[in-house]
């Protein structure tokens, strides 16, 4: 059986909650483990009312590198390794929701260089698309972070999907000792 299944499962027939119904407070953690040939990243965030704490572990091997805390607001809802400038070194994307209705949220990142730990500047998900309702999509290709979200049709009384979707894809590029994502 599916490990989250199993927890909702039990979590949900502990608690007075309607059935079938989670409430914030009930939802689990974050936790996720990434790879990149020998770099293993571990990634967990705990669940306030409002913001989250995502902790990362990265190891060389067995060797940790280095852990530490950002605060996340919203909610983290995915990581992902890559090696988007080809360096043979890896970066690090955290993505984070809007904790209403899962609209934007954003990405951090972090490029792990030999000598130190390098920031990707921050991206904003918002867009200038009448049609954007967030629900995005994300995923690192070998030189791109990409996002794909669904395009609604709004008119006075509501939205409605129109069935297409589009897709923004991002390159990593260097910004002083930092980076930055920037559309391609």
């Amino acid at each position: 059986m599916n490990v989250w299944l199993l927890y909702l499962l039990l979590h949900i027939s502990g608690t007075n909650a309607a059935p079938g119904r989670l409430t914030h407070q009930e939802l689990p953690p974050f936790q996720k483990t990434v790879r990149f040939n020998v770099y293993t990243f571990i990634v967990k965030a705990a669940d306030t009312e409002s913001a989250q704490t995502a902790t990362v572990a990265a190891y060389r091997g067995s060797l940790l590198l280095t852990r530490f805390s950002q605060p996340i607001s919203g909610r983290l809802t995915g990581a992902e390794v890559g090696d988007l400038d080809g360096n043979r070194l890896p970066e690090l994307y955290l993505y984070s929701t809007d904790t209403n209705a899962g609209l934007a949220g954003r990405v951090r990142g972090w490029q792990f260089l030999p000598e130190r730990l390098a920031t990707i500047t921050p991206v904003q998900w918002t867009t200038s698309d009448a049609g954007y309702m967030g629900l995005d999509t994300l995923w690192t290709t070998r030189q791109s972070l990409c996002r794909q979200f669904p395009v609604y049709a709004i008119n006075n009384s509501d939205a409605r999907p129109t069935g297409t979707n589009r897709r923004i894809c991002y390159r990593l590029r260097p910004l002083g000792l930092n980076y930055q994502l920037l559309p391609e």
